[in-house]
């Protein structure tokens, strides 16, 4: 970038010096030197032609030095342009490695995150995001694959077996309440609390499991089988921080004047395909609770939304949205 601005600056220079140059020369050696040779011829002249010759030379005179005036004039322009662009860029350079090193920095705090996830019988980091994706998954077919759930839903599109299957996956299941939650317009009590029995009735085979009890196991968390996890226990502690630090990043994307759509690579390449899954979700589940106004802001994050669950394998991806592809099953 100096040296760019180092060669514009000097080719300006040196053509407003070319200019000077020429009209200083045009000047001494074109009005003067004619002026002169014609002063001998010219003796015999009364006054006022004289004047009047003098008056043209002034005049060409005046008039070449508002010619170096206005390159003088020119040429100052040229060197605070000069300065300022050069400012300008070296302002955006500095702008641009601000923004990066905030990203970077974000990511950091991101992997962090990521690490310190854990769940007591899975283990922490990925493995944990894998879990926690196929729980979603398993209460989803759960409410999905069950008639007598399904006839407690007023509604039984994918959206809002998501929005429930997404309450239970966040809020967890107890033997003495039953999620309240969600409205009865959507899910009966009835329904509710079927769901609930069903779920805790994994959960305690889960944790007595023994060579006394075995686990059958829970479609979707069989490779879980033997660990005496606790199913269905609710994951708000540790996923609501998560996916607030992921909205955060995102607004900081999308709130740069710095940033372009390949910044969200850098995100989309640390996440697996079943923590996209999970977003992918939790945006449904809150888009179902409130849909978003569409404001600027908005539109903008909804953008990098979509890039990042652009990210998933164009083979697979209906595997990880639960409304991803109509020639597909999500619970296929």
């Amino acid at each position: 970038m100096k040296g760019k601005l180092l060669f514009k600056s000097t080719l300006i220079i040196v053509v407003v010096g070319i200019l000077i140059i020429a009209g200083i020369v045009f000047i001494n050696y074109g009005f003067e030197k004619d002026f002169i040779h014609r002063l001998p011829s010219v003796e015999n002249l009364d006054n006022d032609s004289y004047n009047l010759l003098l008056n043209l030379y002034q005049t060409r005179v005046n008039f070449g030095n508002w010619i170096v005036a206005i390159i003088g004039a020119l040429l100052t322009f040229a060197a605070f342009y000069v300065q300022y662009d050069y400012n300008s860029k070296q302002n955006k350079d500095i702008a641009q490695e601000r923004y990066e090193n905030q990203l970077f920095h974000l990511l950091d705090v991101y992997r962090d995150i990521c690490h310190n996830t854990s769940i007591r019988n899975v283990g922490s980091g990925k493995v944990v995001f894998h879990y926690m994706f196929y729980e979603y998954k398993a209460i989803f077919n759960i409410i999905k694959k069950s008639k007598d759930i399904l006839a407690e839903i007023t509604k039984q599109d994918d959206e809002t077996i998501n929005y429930i299957a997404f309450t239970y996956f966040i809020n967890g299941v107890s033997a003495n309440m039953i999620d309240s939650t969600i409205d009865e317009t959507i899910i009966t009590k009835k329904g509710k609390t079927e769901l609930r029995d069903r779920l805790l009735s994994y959960q305690q085979e889960s944790e007595a499991y023994d060579e006394q009890h075995p686990e059958s196991g829970v479609e979707y968390l069989k490779d879980y089988r033997h660990n005496k996890i606790k199913y269905f226990d609710g994951h708000r502690l540790r996923f609501i921080p998560y996916i607030k630090y992921i909205s955060l990043i995102v607004s900081f994307i999308s709130g740069s004047k710095c940033s372009n759509d390949s910044d969200v690579k850098y995100l989309t390449n640390e996440q697996t395909d079943h923590e996209i899954g999970l977003i992918y979700a939790y945006n449904g589940f809150l888009k179902y609770q409130q849909p978003i106004e569409h404001t600027q802001a908005n539109q903008q994050q909804n953008a990098i939304w979509e890039l990042i669950y652009n990210d998933l394998p164009k083979f697979m991806g209906y595997k990880f949205k639960y409304n991803g592809d109509s020639q597909h099953d999500f619970l296929s």
